[in-house]
């Protein structure tokens, strides 16, 4: 049933998942209050000043689109990765580290299976590398992107150039590691 979905989606999850992840008051919490947080925002989003300045970062601007995109990260000197969602609009913000992102996961992953990759491959390309001495923001390279409205999901193989931005902007074009 979950997997018995219209191409180019791979599976579906919950329709109400953005809002059961709180993703409106994460986004809402994660706004900048001054120069400090900005600069801990920055480090997060993997962005730069030129991409958001920091006027641009108001909660009036904050629309949460058609799509999202679910991606885990390992941020530099830290030794757990976070769960971290996009917007259309390029906002970012972690979410839970546990519970209902693996869910997704651990869906994403037996996908994979169905379609012939090994079990330990996927997990591989779904986990960010965790090496805690590097002062790199360090993703996974596979990310699940996921239209708000149906709950239809894709992996995007995240390692091709301006995928994640492709598959937000509702382009066919944006790379997914199956043919």
């Amino acid at each position: 049933m979950f997997f018995s979905v219209p191409r180019p989606h791979h599976f579906a999850v919950r329709r109400d998942l953005f809002d059961e992840l709180c993703l409106t008051q994460h986004f809402l919490q994660s706004l900048p209050r001054d120069e400090c947080e900005y600069r801990a925002w920055l480090r997060v989003a993997g962005a730069t000043e030129i991409q958001f300045p920091e006027a641009s970062l108001r909660a009036d601007l904050y629309q949460p689109g058609r799509r999202f995109v679910l991606r885990r990260v390992a941020l530099p000197r830290d030794a757990f990765a976070q769960n971290l969602v996009q917007l259309e609009s390029g906002w970012v913000t972690a979410t839970q580290r546990a519970g209902l992102p693996n869910f997704v996961f651990a869906r994403a992953i037996e996908y994979a299976v169905i379609r012939g990759v090994s079990r330990d491959f996927a997990c591989d390309q779904f986990s960010a590398p965790l090496e805690p001495d590097i002062e790199a923001r360090r993703p996974a390279p596979w990310a699940i992107g996921i239209e708000r409205e149906t709950g239809l999901a894709t992996i995007i193989d995240a390692r091709v150039r301006g995928a994640l931005r492709r598959y937000l902007n509702g382009r066919r074009d944006y790379g997914t590691p199956f043919r």
